[in-house]
């Protein structure tokens, strides 16, 4: 063992001038090599083990795996000269890095001689269609970063080949990472089938993407019958003769095997055989490069789906835990750089820490739902830890701010703080205590007027009277403040258009200067939709939206595929329908329903002045091999489709595909006459049948957790009619509205410099979203994205 570190010592002190060297065969292992050229092509053999972070095992078995998996590789490099190992995952190298520093000490002096390549770029080999664009953007900055510092250098290759599908914009994300390249297996490029190509964004951006063939995908052992023949087949659609071979046992690591590396060594001679090279995954894709033909490579302008469309929905903890997270983080790391600005501390390290273990739960087994139990009780630890960091920086860096807002005037000051950079109007819930109780509240902003507030709950303590009511905040500042005063009232607010819930029959009709919405006593379902600012029945005569429907499934391979049997339970019957609240804000009804041993409590909220219909569903969840969808049908005649996406809004087929990937929105649309958004908090799978949308909410699934879903689920969606298409209807905004809602902040009375209300950053552009305001990772300055 002294030997063998006295050897890694050598390395780190001796890599740049080795980086050129080979070292000494062992007696017994020279082959003697053929000429190179082979009119069979090359094949390209890069060493990799394929490790999935907490898949069928906990992080103690992932972390000790990767770490056997290194020395076993690392080892091989003495017996074997030519073979090189390529390993992904920022997090695993850390995780060695402080378990065990000397291996990890050896990795970087065989970086530096260029025998290991670190691969990917990223924190963890992540999902694509449940983060955001900008958690995948994180996801290969701390990547990267973290590449950067311990070995000084990036990754050149994009590397996900366990992923269930390929967003459109990952060329473009890649890019932006200083990334050129991308291996990839699930969802490849067919009819006509293509190994070797140019995958593009919609910005014109592209990386060489590479897909393995079917056989062995990425976890290959040496087979040669079935690879010889791999370059001719990428030379027939490609125009280049070479093919590349992912070398390595895989899932709970293993990588290279002596077998292999032996039969290499002796195809090597065989005339026969394509010339062999092992080589890092890079040198195949400049290779590839230098050799492309003059008509180019093929080009593919699309997204790579789908595959596993059960992932979109299985576990929806982990979904809103990552949501939450992206929400929470932004909203910090935002209100940090502000403070920054105005001579506060930035919490870099806090920050850093919160992403990783954000990005960590976006690894590709986790994230789908298609892990063990354990998985999602950890993530559901690292969401915690990501909860306190979050909240002690908004309050933090709020604290700096508030000294500058002025909190002065009559009654009792509150502060509302709009997290996106744009002008909203939207529902806010907000607590003010008062010395004693009041059947009223008068609500005033800025300038004196007085608001349509509602009081929801009242509670008693510490001798004061805890007021929870709401109302409508209308033009919230851009990314800004603005200081309301709240005090006691005789007397709700006088309107001249009113919110009015009558009844006809067991039927509630709700009007606003928006809407007329009935809802149906014994189904606690909306009946009717109309739109009265565009004249236009929403709903289809007959047919309910924020209806529920159990579909049955069977019971294979249930994290992952949908697998239908047929049958289908509406919810039609309300066990219990209730009107909860009327007044001048808003009307809420309660139904509630059971399927099997499961009960769903579902709340539809209609507000005065809110040109949405919102609904909130408590689930308490505890069927298998169920699959529940809310349905919106509509009026609208052969409507295109569009789809919240990672950075990006795609137009889908409504076909009725049994799932398709959503992010925060869905939206169909008659051209640019009108058309019908469904937007969510938490969700990211849905299917769309002509005019009708149903969005995925829970399924009942038992393996490889068996334990699966089971338990109570909070869910929002909302049903947002609009004029024109999802441009023109700000859809891709009103999205982000539902995800980062308008929020109450700590205050006390003072005066300010800012005043009572203020922007503090906005876009006038309406195509443009500001996902991110932040420190720079290695500068002085802010980064906006």
């Amino acid at each position: 063992m002294k030997t063998r570190y006295a050897l890694i010592l050598t390395l780190l002190i001796a890599a740049p001038a080795m980086a050129h060297l080979k070292m000494p065969k062992e007696p017994g292992t020279e082959i003697v090599k053929r000429s190179p050229g082979s009119p069979a092509g090359t094949l390209y053999y890069c060493g990799y083990s394929h490790v999935d972070f907490n898949w069928l095992w906990d992080w103690p078995d992932t972390a000790k795996t990767w770490s056997g998996t290194a020395k076993t590789q690392l080892n091989l490099m003495y017996r074997f000269p030519d073979f090189h190992f390529s390993q992904t995952q920022a997090a695993a190298y850390m995780a060695i890095e402080r378990a065990d520093p000397l291996v990890f000490a050896e990795i970087r002096g065989r970086v530096a001689m260029g025998r290991w390549e670190v691969l990917g770029g990223m924190w963890s080999e992540s999902d694509e269609n449940i983060p955001s664009g900008e958690g995948l953007a994180r996801c290969f900055l701390y990547g990267q970063g973290y590449f950067q510092e311990k070995f000084g250098k990036q990754s050149t290759v994009g590397f996900l080949p366990d992923s269930f599908g390929h967003t459109r914009q990952l060329p473009q994300i890649l890019n932006e990472a200083e990334i050129q390249n991308f291996y990839f297996a699930r969802c490849p490029v067919r009819n006509p089938d293509y190994n070797l190509f140019w995958w593009q964004a919609p910005d014109q951006s592209r990386v060489l993407a590479y897909s393995p063939f079917g056989t062995g995908w990425y976890n290959n052992n040496v087979d040669p019958d079935n690879q010889k023949n791999f370059p001719a087949t990428v030379l027939a659609q490609s125009g280049v003769n070479m093919a590349l071979i992912a070398l390595g046992v895989g899932n709970h690591g293993g990588g290279a095997a002596i077998t292999d590396l032996t039969a290499i060594d002796k195809l090597k001679t065989d005339p026969d055989f394509p010339e062999i090279k092992q080589t890092p995954f890079i040198d195949f894709y400049n290779a590839a490069r230098a050799q492309e033909p003059s008509a180019g490579f093929p080009v593919v302008n699309r997204e790579l789906q789908y595959t596993f469309e059960g992932c979109y929905t299985t576990h929806g903890d982990i979904k809103r835990i990552i949501r939450e997270s992206e929400n929470e983080l932004y909203i910090a790391e935002t209100l940090a750089a502000l403070a920054h600005l105005n001579g506060g501390d930035y919490p870099y390290d806090d920050i850093r820490a919160a992403w990783r273990h954000t990005a960590f739960n976006q690894f590709h087994d986790i994230a789908p739902g298609t892990a063990i139990h354990s998985t999602y009780e950890e993530a559901a630890n690292k969401h915690k830890l990501i909860k306190l960091t979050t909240d002690k920086h908004i309050n933090n860096a709020w604290s700096v701010l508030e000294q500058k807002v002025d909190t002065t005037g009559a009654g009792h000051p509150f502060v509302l703080f709009n997290p996106v950079t744009w002008t909203r109007t939207d529902p806010v819930e907000v607590t003010v205590a008062f010395g004693a109780d009041t059947p009223f509240i008068a609500v005033t902003n800025p300038a004196g007027e007085r608001q349509p507030a509602q009081i929801l709950n009242k509670e008693s303590r510490d001798g004061k009277v805890y007021i929870t009511f709401t109302f409508v905040a209308v033009n919230m500042p851009s990314l800004g403040y603005r200081v309301y005063h709240a005090a006691p009232a005789e007397s709700d607010m006088a309107l001249s258009d009113p919110l009015t819930v009558t009844t006809s029959g067991t039927t509630r009709i709700v009007t606003t200067p928006q809407f007329i919405v009935n809802i149906d006593g014994p189904t606690g379902q909306v009946s009717r939709l109309f739109d009265k600012v565009n004249n236009k029945e929403v709903l289809p005569t007959g047919q309910r939206a924020f209806r529920l429907v159990s579909l049955g499934e069977n019971t294979n391979n249930s994290a992952w595929t949908i697998s239908l049997n047929g049958t289908s339970t509406y919810l039609d019957t309300a066990t219990n329908f209730q009107v909860l609240e009327t007044g001048p804000v808003r009307a809420r009804f309660q139904a509630t329903y059971t399927s099997g041993t499961s009960t769903y409590v579902q709340d539809i909220f209609i507000y005065r002045g809110v040109p949405r219909v919102d609904a909130r569903i408590n689930a308490d969840f505890n069927d298998y091999n169920v699959f529940i969808k809310a349905i919106v049908p509509t009026t609208l005649s052969s409507p295109t489709a569009t789809m919240d996406a990672p950075f990006y809004a795609i137009q889908r087929s409504t076909d009725g595909h049994v799932d398709i990937p959503i992010q925060k929105w869905m939206d169909i649309s008659q051209g640019t006459n009108y058309g019908v958004s469904v937007l969510n908090d938490s969700k990211y799978g849905a299917d769309i049948s002509g005019a009708t949308m149903r969005l995925s909410l829970l399924r009942g699934t038992h393996e490889p957790d068996t334990v699966g879903d089971k338990g109570r689920h909070l869910i929002n969606y909302s049903v947002y009619p609009h004029a024109g298409d999802w441009k023109l209807a700000d859809t891709m905004r009103r999205g982000y509205q539902f995800n980062l809602g308008i929020r109450q902040m700590p205050c006390t009375v003072h005066a300010g410099d800012w005043g009572t209300e203020k922007s503090l950053l906005s876009t006038t552009l309406p195509n443009v979203i500001i996902t991110a305001f932040k420190r720079a990772e290695d500068s002085g300055g802010y980064v906006l994205r």
